[in-house]
C-alpha cells in the first residue's frame, strides 16, 4: 500500500495536471477520488492530517543544531590498557 507521501512525491510531483486538480479540490474527498484514479488508496484522514502538518516545521533548539553540526560529543567511556591501546565505549 503506497502512503500519501508517495502520492504526493511521487504522483503529485511528477503530474503538473493531478496538482492542479488537487489544487482545485474544495475538500479531501475530491482529493482521495483524484489519488485513487491515480493508483493510490488513501484514507480521507490521512489527508486531513498531512494537509495540516503541511508547512510546520520543528525547529530544533541550539543543542540539537549543535549536535547535528557535531559540536557536541556523546556521551562515552575511554579505557587506556597497560598496553597504551586506547579503546572507546559508548
Amino acid at each position: 500500500m503506497k502512503t500519501i507521501q508517495e502520492f504526493f512525491a511521487d504522483a503529485v510531483s511528477n503530474n503538473p495536471e493531478l496538482q492542479a486538480k488537487i489544487d482545485a479540490a474544495k475538500n479531501s474527498a475530491e482529493i482521495v477520488k483524484l489519488a485513487a484514479a491515480a493508483g493510490y488508496a488513501l484514507a480521507e484522514e490521512a489527508i486531513v492530517g498531512f494537509v495540516s502538518g503541511a508547512g510546520k516545521s520543528e525547529e530544533l533548539s541550539d543543542s540539537d543544531l549543535a549536535s547535528v553540526a557535531g559540536g557536541m560529543r556523546a556521551n562515552k567511556t575511554s579505557i587506556v590498557t597497560s598496553s597504551g591501546v586506547t579503546k572507546c565505549c559508548w
